[in-house]
């Protein structure tokens, strides 16, 4: 059926880190590399003229974009073991602090799947791709794990390294 069909498609887009539409890729402060346009064909480096050209384009070729959105899973710490479904803190909005004696925020949550287990997140990558760090949703004990899309050039996530 429909709805089944355009929740597995949700699925496949979250695994892959591919967000979409006005509330995934809000209008007027998304950066298109920040949301891997470039890396989905959706920005042309040679031609064109849109707003924000000047930016995207000395961005790309610099070669350093400090956040992108990328797959995330959930993973509520507050009882052990573990439930398999977080708390309602688990809201598409949501800003992601590091987790520690300092609490900074390093992004924001994009999508969330139904069971509160999976979604987007667009995160600095330097902390969401360094293993060390701990990343919790705001005002919750809900882990956020961060996962680099096999898709993805070898380059991406490596540019303050």
């Amino acid at each position: 059926d429909q709805r089944s069909s355009e929740y597995n498609y949700f699925l496949w887009r979250l695994e892959h880190g591919v967000a979409e539409g006005p509330v995934e890729i809000p209008s007027g402060e998304a950066l298109p590399l920040e949301y891997n346009l470039a890396g989905l064909g959706a920005v042309c480096f040679r031609k064109g003229c849109y707003i924000g050209q000047e930016l995207t384009a000395r961005s790309h070729f610099r070669g350093v974009v400090r956040k992108r959105v990328m797959p995330a899973t959930f993973q509520d710490t507050s009882t052990s073991p573990p439930p398999p479904c977080p708390t309602t803190a688990v809201v598409a909005g949501n800003s992601v602090l590091t987790y520690g004696d300092e609490k900074k925020k390093m992004g924001r949550l994009s999508a969330v799947t139904k069971d509160l287990t999976r979604g987007l997140a667009l995160l600095r990558l330097q902390q969401a791709l360094n293993p060390a760090s701990e990343l919790r949703v705001e005002d919750s004990e809900v882990a956020v794990r961060p996962l680099r899309p096999q898709w993805w050039p070898s380059q991406w996530g490596t540019e303050e390294q």
